[in-house]
């Protein structure tokens, strides 16, 4: 255990897990000791915010962030105390218990690490509390924990595939939207130096300020950059397609991307790459289509450029319980309202949250990427009646209901007949030839994993 810790009162419950991980110790603890590791630690199903970017863990650090559970919104500062052989421990400064120690301890195994987590804790209020809480509380340490240590896996593995690779400097537009936010902090704990366009003052040097409006951007900054992931844009779904809506929409889109791609095209020292991101919506038609073609359209300033290769990677309906489709199944479901739309034959071409971030990290550092374009979905697509009973298995809930067509067209008008009763069926044919490693091809897998529904030991 990390020496100098402070004891815990004898009356304090206690879980502890242990996990074995096929890396040397030095390699896991460089891990978790660069800046991006607490964000992919915390589960998808927590709803973890944090304020700001989190800097990489050192001794003495406070951090504070918040986290939802359920119905709940918890407010959580801690503090980091790292011992002489870098094993660490929070201390819970401020929360919703009466005490909160998490012991981290690293174990050399030979080429193996054991991961030792001791948790130490007291109900608030009443120490009486602690041991009838004791049940749910250890429940939702083993979630916890078999979320992290399973995500710790596939990052490992994803950056030991280009471990000989040299690292980069990336930069990276809709940073704190669900794929940038997450690809920032994974790519972190990659070794990679991560820049972020912002629309505001830049708080530090690997901020770029980028104004659509103006179409301006920090040129000076950018150059230097290897890559640049362009994820920036206005969300499609959630409201009625109103012409003004519609309108928002492409523009967002068009004029974003063109800016990045004439800045790119006018600076000396051009990026290697230019990964853009667009969506399988572009087969669909409709507006769908329209938003598509006009976003693809606005990379010309970039093509043709020897230096720059310029990628377009098309997303499919991405499967993340922080946000998205799955984040607005999820409570209909749990009231026990999840329901065949329409047919409920409409196919649905998904990805993992997770898969979408490795597929990224892959046409970034796989020399071999060197198609135009990239479907980033997973080998498997369902009917959209597939989707809605999966999760209902998965959240134990009945699935009895079925919202006829009519009734979206009515209450959703055009954005309900393209996305909600239309669908298609896309296969990721030039992802598959870099021999990418899906880690969730069955629905369920990952529906239980990004909701914290698999059947841990």
């Amino acid at each position: 255990m990390p020496d100098g810790r402070l004891p815990c009162h004898h009356s304090s419950m206690r879980f502890q897990n242990e996990f074995v991980i096929p890396y040397d110790r030095e390699r896991v603890v460089e891990w978790y000791y660069r800046s991006g590791a607490f964000a992919r630690l915390a589960p998808s199903f927590h709803h973890v915010t944090m304020d700001g970017p989190m800097a990489p863990v050192h001794d003495g650090m406070v951090n504070s962030f918040k986290l939802r559970a359920g119905p709940l919104k918890l407010n959580w500062k801690a503090l980091h105390q790292v011992d002489s052989e870098r094993n660490f421990t929070d201390v819970m400064l401020k929360g919703p218990f009466g005490e909160w120690r998490h012991f981290h301890q690293f174990i050399s195994a030979g080429q193996s690490t054991r991961l030792v987590d001791e948790v130490h804790w007291e109900a608030p209020m009443s120490r009486a509390l602690s041991r009838p809480l004791k049940g749910p509380v250890d429940d939702s340490l083993r979630r916890y924990f078999c979320f992290r240590n399973r995500r710790l896996s596939l990052d490992l593995k994803r950056h030991e595939k280009f471990k000989e690779r040299p690292r980069l400097k990336i930069g990276i537009t809709g940073a704190t939207g669900l794929i940038g936010a997450a690809l920032s902090a994974f790519l972190s704990t990659g070794g990679h130096e991560v820049y972020h366009f912002v629309r505001r003052t830049p708080k530090h040097e690997r901020e770029i300020f980028w104004d659509l409006n103006q179409q301006k951007v920090e040129v000076q900054k950018m150059e230097g950059l290897d890559v640049v992931v362009h994820l920036a844009g206005e969300n499609i779904g959630g409201k009625r397609w109103s012409p003004e809506f519609k309108k928002k929409v492409i523009e967002s889109r068009r004029r974003g991307t063109e800016l990045i791609a004439r800045s790119l095209a006018a600076l000396k020292g051009k990026p290697r790459r230019l990964i853009s991101a667009s969506a399988i919506g572009v087969y669909a038609g409709g507006f769908l289509g329209e938003v598509c073609e006009a976003w693809e359209k606005a990379l010309a300033p970039a093509l043709n450029q020897p230096e720059l290769k310029v990628t377009i990677a098309r997303l499919g309906v991405v499967l993340s319980a922080k946000g998205g489709a799955l984040k607005e199944l999820t409570l209909p479901t749990l009231l026990g309202l999840g329901a065949r739309i329409g047919s409920g034959m409409q196919p649905i071409s998904w990805i993992a949250h997770d898969d979408v971030i490795g597929a990224v990290h892959e046409l970034i550092m796989n020399p071999e990427a060197t198609a135009p374009i990239y479907d980033l979905v997973s080998p498997k697509p369902v009917p959209q009646a597939d989707l809605s009973k999966t999760l209902a298995k998965v959240l134990r809930r009945p699935h009895w209901f079925a919202i006829p067509a009519r009734v979206i067209k009515i209450i959703f008008g055009q954005m309900g007949e393209e996305v909600l009763l239309s669908g298609t069926a896309v296969e990721p044919a030039a992802l598959q030839t870099l021999n990418f490693d899906f880690e969730f091809c069955e629905l369920e897998d990952v529906l239980r994993f990004e909701l914290g529904r698999e059947k841990c030991v």
